[in-house]
């Protein structure tokens, strides 16, 4: 009979167990402030719903506007609802001081400038970003300022579609369409015309933000802003972050942690079909590569834990002893099935091989020398530590990659990726710790005092890196602030509630990043690595789980004990454990308990009204 028993995640709650066996599947599966603009960012006024100014609705009396690059492509005017000003954000291929706007609707004359009611062309009025200036109607006037941050610019053209459409549905690859990137400086990057391919991206996020993410792919290999050459590209809204620097910042500590590899990423401003779509990143897609995650061998597959969204996937199996599951993201043999199953089979050979070690094993005899056979030790350390030091609850669900260049390769750790709602916008503050209670893995491998004293020693070779984060926010201001101002006109979202339910976006975007700052400060202070309790030993004796912990028995110790076959129903509390040895032993009643598969224990410490986690274990019960 074996015996296993590791750390889950409490949130989580109990699993379906009814039959379930480890197995695979496939899955059939039908985005420097510029002159003229006020430093900082106002507060959202809520106001109603009107006509846009200059409106006669009766007569159609309608104000509208336009620019054409001089790549021949529609810059459109954006009318803001919360401040009925017509924005003009502009490319950094688009000269202001030269600009003609094309209107649209009855313009009597301007406050500036020169108008031809002939051509319905408006010119020298602009000179710099944050001008003003307004349009004569007949019903009134129409305001206008143009703006244009520091960043490059990303152009994208749609043929034979529409963002509307391709927003139905994500998975749609649309072909043949344009790019046209340009530098800070108004020289041409990339072009690539009629040639592109485009498509969205994203799970939770797609689902709920207007603001959303894409993926391009381009006819072949293709460098992009300085950043290695490949086909696919990823545009990154991080419309969940209010600060829209997270996911930098934690990409950042992933590079300064030297991970074997981190995604490369830039700022961008974004525009398809003309209309202006806010900030965005764009780099490189999670996938395997020569300039990206060097895998060679033909079983070489990079996985995802994802408990969330693994039935979208075509690849998929189910670990029974972590109650997760595992999606092929990439694999080396893209074409072949039987291949991607072979590598796939191995990949969950070798993860289960080192979980059944870390569960048999007692967390004092685990060694460095042992892991070393199984897992990539310090890709292990080091991603625990970004996550845990960002307080990354999603990582433990979801985006948690994993990979494995063929059977004779260890398990790897990364790269690190999805840090858009982490850093103190969920509700976790600086003093908080998640990851070694609630990861499966990072408990059983932390309860190591060979493991704990390795993180250790990581975790002070790299205090710098973890140190200068914060500068890290000064610098991203600097580089991002005017393109952040253009973002929230165009998406209004400051001061309102996250669609995600988590923390509410900052007011202002000062203060966005005053709470980003602070937060990392503060847990630069505060953190201190946190070793769980290690569990000495378990095992059946006829009806009976007998647990040994090496916690002492304290004011009140008590242990919750239930299968995860039905939820809680058979849920039993301990409250008389004994001393034996300077252990604490539960002695656990099985006779209830009929089901193959897993049961969570939660031991605590309580005062009879109030009860403190003190740690969490599973043991997996083989009938």
């Amino acid at each position: 009979m074996r015996k296993h028993r590791f750390a889950i995640r409490l949130l989580l709650g109990a699993a379906l167990w009814a039959g379930v066996t480890a197995g695979a599947g496939k899955m059939e599966v039908q985005a420097a402030q510029p002159a003229g603009i006020v430093q900082g960012f106002p507060a959202p006024e809520e106001k109603e719903a009107v006509a846009p100014e200059g409106t006669d609705a009766l007569q159609g009396n309608t104000f509208s506007c336009y620019v054409t690059d001089p790549n021949g492509n529609r810059v459109l005017g954006y009318r803001a609802p919360q401040d009925g000003i017509t924005y003009l954000f502009l490319p950094r291929s688009v000269d202001i001081s030269t600009l003609e706007l094309t209107c649209e609707g009855r313009v009597q004359g301007v406050s500036k400038g020169k108008w031809d009611p002939q051509t319905g062309i408006w010119s020298g009025a602009f000179r710099k970003s944050g001008d003003t200036a307004v349009a004569h109607l007949t019903a009134g006037d129409a305001q206008v300022t143009v703006l244009q941050s520091e960043l490059p610019s990303v152009q994208l053209q749609l043929h034979g579609t529409t963002l509307e459409t391709v927003q139905l549905d994500k998975n749609i690859k649309y072909p043949g369409n344009s790019l046209y990137l340009t530098n800070t400086d108004g020289t041409t990057d990339v072009i690539a015309e009629d040639s592109l391919e485009f498509k969205g991206r994203g799970n939770s996020s797609w689902k709920e933000y207007d603001k959303k993410g894409y993926q391009i792919k381009f006819a072949e290999k293709t460098s992009v802003l300085g950043m290695k050459a490949a086909k696919k590209w990823i545009l990154l809204a991080n419309a969940s972050d209010d600060s829209l620097m997270r996911n930098m910042i934690a990409l950042d500590l992933s590079k300064e942690l030297e991970m074997a590899y981190t995604t490369d990423y830039r700022y961008v401003d974004l525009w398809i079909d003309g209309g202006y779509q806010g900030t965005y990143l764009i780099g490189e897609k999670a996938e395997i590569g020569g300039s990206r995650l060097a895998l060679e061998d033909e079983l070489g597959v990079l996985m995802e834990l994802d408990n969330a969204f693994y039935a979208e996937e075509d690849y998929w199996f189910y670990e029974s002893l972590l109650d997760a599951h595992y999606t092929v993201k990439e694999s080396v043999e893209e074409e072949d099935e039987n291949q991607i199953r072979y590598a796939m089979a191995s990949f969950q050979n070798a993860l289960e091989r080192f979980v059944l070690y870390l569960y048999q094993t007692p967390s004092g005899q685990v060694t460095l020398e042992a892991l070393s056979s199984m897992i990539d030790v310090d890709s292990f350390a080091k991603y625990y530590l970004i996550t845990e030091y960002a307080l990354n609850r999603e990582a433990n669900n979801s985006s948690f990659y994993w990979y494995k260049d063929g059977e004779s390769d260890v398990l790897h750790l990364g790269p690190v990726w999805d840090f858009d709602t982490c850093m103190g916008n969920e509700d976790l503050d600086v003093n908080q710790y998640y990851e070694h209670l609630h990861n499966p893995v990072m408990n059983r491998l932390l309860a190591s005092p060979a493991f704990y004293g390795r993180v250790k020693e990581i975790r002070t070779r790299y205090d710098a890196a973890f140190r200068k984060l914060t500068g890290r926010v000064d610098s991203y201001r600097k580089q991002i602030a005017s393109s952040a101002y253009m973002n929230y006109i165009r998406w209004n979202t400051l001061g309102e509630a996250n669609p995600k339910g988590y923390s509410d976006f900052a007011d202002t975007y000062g203060k966005s990043v005053s709470n980003l700052k602070n937060w990392l400060s503060g847990r630069y202070r505060t953190f201190h690595l946190q070793q769980p309790a290690a569990w000495a030993a378990m095992n059946e004796t006829g009806t009976a789980l007998i647990v040994h912990t090496a916690i002492p028995r304290e004011t009140n110790l008590q242990a919750a004990v239930w299968s995860a076959e039905n939820g809680q129903d058979d849920l039993q509390w301990i409250s008389d454990p004994v001393m034996e040895n300077g252990e604490t032993v539960f002695y656990v009643d099985l006779s209830a308990y009929q089901s193959l598969g897993l049961y969570q224990i939660h031991l605590y410490e309580t005062d009879g009204e109030n009860y403190r986690l003190l740690d969490t274990t599973v043991y997996f019960r083989f009938l």
